[in-house]
């Protein structure tokens, strides 16, 4: 409940307005490990009648645009999302699908890039693709 009223006064702080559609795709998204696609949230909470899929979508995108979302493109997975918490990287397994986070190891890059450009960056996604474990073992 805390972490969700930290998302509320993110949006708030972003002059976005509260909405329960919103504060339903930031529940999912909180709940949820991995990234997940826009069908995906809305399979978790098509129980509620105002909400559509389109709604869903307008809204992840404009979550995407004010920096609070981050949109993400898996081979194998597609476009899939995530809520901006802690900057991570991701490992992806290419026969079952599986997601795991993992530190990032470019951040100290990072400001050495805006330093040398004087680039303000804003995001960077680098995805490791390989066979986990139990797909390897099996």
């Amino acid at each position: 409940m805390q972490k969700l009223l930290v998302w509320e006064n993110k949006l708030r702080d972003k002059n976005i307005r509260v909405t329960s559609q919103r504060i339903a795709i930031i529940e999912v998204l909180l709940k949820e490990a991995i990234p997940l696609a826009a069908g995906d949230i809305f399979a978790k909470i098509k129980n509620r009648p105002e909400l559509k899929l389109s709604t869903v979508y307008r809204n992840l995108n404009l979550l995407v645009d004010e920096r609070l979302v981050r949109k993400l493109n898996f081979k194998g997975k597609g476009t899939v999302f995530e809520l901006l918490e802690d900057h991570h990287q991701h490992l992806i397994c290419l026969e079952c699908g599986d997601v795991k986070s993992i530190q990032c190891p470019l951040q100290n890059y990072e400001e050495e890039l805006h330093n040398d450009t004087g680039y303000e960056l804003y995001d960077h996604n680098i995805e490791f693709y390989g066979v986990c474990p139990a797909c390897k073992n099996s």
